[in-house]
């Protein structure tokens, strides 16, 4: 029984939409 399921699209999506993100907002490493 699997309680989730990811299917190759939706990691695609999810790296793209990531993507986006970033080059629209410099990145900043969050400090540790």
């Amino acid at each position: 029984v699997r309680e989730y399921e990811v299917s190759e699209e939706d990691i695609r999506s999810a790296l793209t939409f990531a993507g986006k993100l970033i080059e629209e907002e410099e990145f900043h490493p969050l400090p540790e």
